[in-house]
């Protein structure tokens, strides 16, 4: 009996047992595996998330260095029209409006040519993959990225995942995503009231710069600040010039305010006339001051500059009997096609004048602000005004005129024509080069170096010369 009750045990596990363990594995595995998986989607989910949050930092790193080398103004501009539509379920109370928010994504001309740079750390963070960011460009400020393996829709998605941006709400498109918080970069403070400054700068070009520093605190809502530059010339004429924040040219990327305007130049697209469209009269000492005004949610912000005057075409100390001139674009403006003016005056050459812009040191890179690398002049055309140049008296204080390529039809020299008692003295043309190419060959042409023809006018002490 012992031999059989051994035998008996050493037989094993009855069918009826094994059935049961397999049941309890069953039930076991029923109840584990979706656990299991759901464990493995939000291990997916936290993998996507922490995409989302390197996109984030890289993009911001990008952002940042646009605004420091001053391309975000550009950036900004090509996400003019990509607006967010439905403010973000997390957005801060206190923080900008968050209708100043954009979107980009990836596969957007914008992230191209802007963000994903060769080598950049945001073209490494894609991991493959694709983000869209929200972001304020006025600012510099990226608000949130997400991250997907698959394309981003922003429409498709809207509705759910961009509205609630709950971890379990985006499951379903697996899609990654961190945000929610704004800088502010500093904070500083909104201003009482505003102080521009004007700066004035009367050389190769007429140019105004308006500065006004301690904006950062506007930054996020700048398209409510307008800048208004009004021009009063001596016949008490007006012409005015509006900016807006975030418009091209005035856009607040560091706080400060930075606005340049070109009223005249030896460009003859920004010249006097053109800029103002003909409204001033040219020759006339200007007046010019500056308005600035923020109106926004209740605040209101006013400030204006002190006035500055300036001639519109000449140097400074011009007067009705009396023009300076100290440079090129001054001596260009004496023609009758940019100057009307009355027999009789006194013109007084200043300083050196020098034709050739690649002497910087001649050509102070101050005296323009418009990116030119050579003279926008191809030559240099005589210069022909009847009333003008009779009875004038041209004093040259012996400073040189440098390098003028002269090119004219009939009369070709520094003048065409000169009469009418008229004095030219002290004069020196160092350089200069003189042709008379007439459109008619049937009909005489003459070329000197001060003027192709004089007619009762006294020369003084005036030099030619090659260095």
């Amino acid at each position: 009996m012992k031999r059989a009750k051994g035998q008996r045990n050493r037989r094993g596990f009855t069918m009826a047992e094994v059935l049961t363990v397999i049941a309890i594995f069953a039930v076991l595995a029923a109840v584990a595996f979706p656990a299991v998986a759901q464990i493995q989607k939000r291990l997916d989910m936290a993998q996507l998330d922490e995409y989302a949050r390197q996109i984030f930092l890289a993009a911001q790193n990008e952002v940042t260095a646009m605004k420091a080398s001053g391309r975000l103004e550009g950036f900004a501009q090509a996400l003019k029209e990509k607006k967010v539509d439905t403010e973000p379920a997390d957005y801060p109370e206190k923080a900008a409006p968050w209708e100043n928010l954009r979107i980009v994504s990836d596969g957007d001309a914008a992230a191209t040519n802007y963000l994903l740079r060769s080598g950049s750390a945001l073209t490494d963070a894609t991991q493959g993959g694709h983000f869209l960011l929200e972001l304020n460009p006025a600012t510099g400020d990226v608000y949130s990225a997400f991250y997907a393996q698959n394309p981003i829709d922003y429409t498709s998605v809207q509705a759910t995942c961009l509205k609630d941006r709950n971890r379990d709400t985006r499951q379903p498109s697996q899609l990654g995503y961190y945000g929610g918080s704004i800088g502010t970069s500093g904070s500083v403070g909104v201003p009482q009231t505003f102080r521009p400054k004007l700066n004035i700068v009367n050389g190769e070009e007429l140019y105004l710069t308006v500065t006004c520093d301690g904006l950062i605190d506007l930054r996020p809502t700048q398209e409510k600040l307008s800048l208004t530059v009004t021009v009063t010339d001596e016949h008490k004429k007006t012409w005015s010039k509006t900016w807006q924040g975030g418009d091209p040219g005035m856009f607040l990327s560091d706080g400060n305010l930075r606005v340049q305007l070109v009223l005249d130049s030896l460009d003859s697209e920004q010249a006097f006339a053109a800029v103002t469209a003909g409204s001033l009269t040219p020759g006339d000492n200007l007046t010019i001051t500056a308005a600035m005004a923020y109106a926004n949610a209740g605040v209101n912000i006013t400030g204006a500059a002190t006035p500055v005057t300036v001639n519109s075409l000449f140097g400074d100390g011009t007067s009705a009997d009396k023009i300076n001139v100290s440079h090129l674009r001054h001596l260009n403006n004496l023609r009758d096609s940019i100057y009307s003016a009355h027999p009789g005056k006194t013109i007084t050459q200043t300083a050196p004048i020098d034709f050739d812009l690649s002497k910087w040191e001649k050509w102070e890179k101050a005296d323009y602000c418009s990116p030119w690398e050579k003279n926008p002049l191809p030559v240099f055309a005589p210069i022909e005004n009847e009333s003008l140049l009779t009875g004038v008296t041209y004093d040259g204080k012996n400073n040189p005129i440098t390098g003028l390529p002269i090119v004219g039809t009939y009369y070709a020299g520094l003048f065409a024509e000169v009469n009418g008692r008229s004095t030219l003295k002290n004069i020196r043309l160092a350089d200069c080069s003189v042709k008379a190419i007439p459109t008619d060959t049937t009909t005489a042409s003459c070329a000197g170096a001060l003027a192709g023809i004089v007619t009762d006018t006294t020369v003084e002490n005036c030099g030619v010369y090659l260095n």
